[in-house]
């Protein structure tokens, strides 16, 4: 949707230039699902090379590339707009990313190096900037969370203030994360959070204490858990890191074969770094707030209590497994079109139809079987399922 959704901006941003992509559309309403590249062509340098002279200066800004959960699209779309690069003033674009493999490999081909301007924010001096945010930052959200549980007018301190915003160093995900940690109201107790935070201050650098905030909430939320409980939260924990297209609590346990009441009451506690539907009926996703807790999550030398660490072969293979079950339920004519010469545009309502014959789960593993077949193990059994 990246090139549409962009298409449709600049006509909001410029009138000829949706009148433009609005003629286009009419004549060829099948782009829309057509290839990133194509659409790219058609919706954005065409349009551009007919107003290009009346065509005001704007930036297009891509926040956050490497949050896409497809690394393959990621290096089509990073391809197209370099390929393109020349033609498209006066249009620039601006990517945010962090220097993920595939990213990194895009940029580097010998083809696009006179395309674009690179800026690596660790070579540059922003500490004083970004220290003078979190503390702004610190300092908002922990008097909200203040007024919240009634506490004196003078909690925080302007020492927690500063301690806290030095630790940070700069990472923002880690203002964030604590602030969560602190006015967790599973725990109401922002006090005893904040100054198990302040107390840790002193003996792990920036990166080694995002990891220590991450093992607190962990520990934490999780302390004396039972043998049963360690072994379901691998399992559901597990899946959230390793998982590529988010799924919501209820699709999630159909895939797993658990009770949705099961996959809630295990994340219990980790809203610090999920994002965990409240109403287990609700259509929204479990996310993962940030991408730096699964990298934890399944990095052994950062995540040093083995009872949360995730084996990633291990757990693919658990969800290659669970998704080959789940591709049991399909069948033939699933959606009761009963005409397999009609093309996917000359069905009334194919979407609606998808949606209720085809589970979120079962669509999941369609999608994904391969990829945890990929960074799985291939044992018996799985090649067994397989034939």
């Amino acid at each position: 949707m990246i090139v549409t959704t962009i298409a449709y901006r600049l006509g909001l941003f410029y009138e000829p230039y949706k009148d433009r992509t609005t003629e286009i559309l009419r004549k060829d309403p099948d782009l829309v699902d057509s290839q990133v590249s194509r659409q790219f062509e058609e919706l954005i340098l065409q349009p551009l090379t007919l107003l290009r002279d009346a065509f005001p200066p704007c930036v297009v800004v891509i926040d956050a590339l490497d949050e896409c959960q497809q690394p393959q699209v990621t290096s089509t779309i990073l391809s197209t707009l370099l390929k393109h690069a020349e033609s498209l003033s006066p249009l620039l674009f601006f990517v945010t990313s962090r220097p993920e493999r595939d990213i990194v490999a895009t940029f580097d081909d010998p083809n696009y190096r006179d395309s674009f301007g690179k800026l690596l924010l660790h070579a540059i001096e922003l500490q004083p900037v970004t220290t003078a945010d979190i503390k702004r930052y610190l300092t908002v959200s922990l008097s909200e969370a203040r007024r919240y549980f009634c506490l004196s007018e003078h909690w925080p301190s302007d020492a927690d203030i500063e301690t806290l915003s030095k630790i940070a160093c700069g990472l923002f995900i880690f203002a964030a994360t604590a602030v969560k940690f602190i006015r967790d109201r599973h725990y109401s107790d922002p006090i005893g959070q904040l100054k198990m935070l302040t107390s840790a201050a002193n003996s792990h650098g920036s990166h080694q204490l995002l990891d220590q905030l991450y093992l607190q909430v962990l520990e934490k939320t999780l302390a004396n858990m039972s043998a049963s409980l360690s072994e379901r939260l691998q399992t559901i924990l597990g899946s959230v890191a390793v998982i590529r297209d988010p799924l919501s609590p209820s699709a999630l346990s159909r895939l797993l074969g658990l009770s949705t009441d099961t996959v809630c009451s295990s994340l219990v506690g980790l809203h610090s770094v999920l994002v965990v539907p409240d109403n287990q009926e609700s259509r929204g996703n479990i996310r993962i707030i940030h991408p730096t807790f699964p990298e934890f999550l399944l990095d052994p030398s950062r995540c040093t209590n083995r009872a949360f660490t995730i084996n990633s072969r291990r757990q693919n293979t658990l969800l290659l497994r669970k998704c080959l079950d789940a591709l049991k339920e399909l069948k033939r004519d699933i959606c009761d079109i009963r005409d397999p010469s009609l093309l996917n545009a000359e069905v009334l309502g194919l979407l609606g139809r998808m949606e209720s014959a085809i589970p979120a789960h079962l669509r999941y593993a369609c999608r994904h079987w391969c990829t945890r077949l990929l960074n799985g193990e291939l044992l018996d059994e799985i090649l067994d399922m397989l034939l």
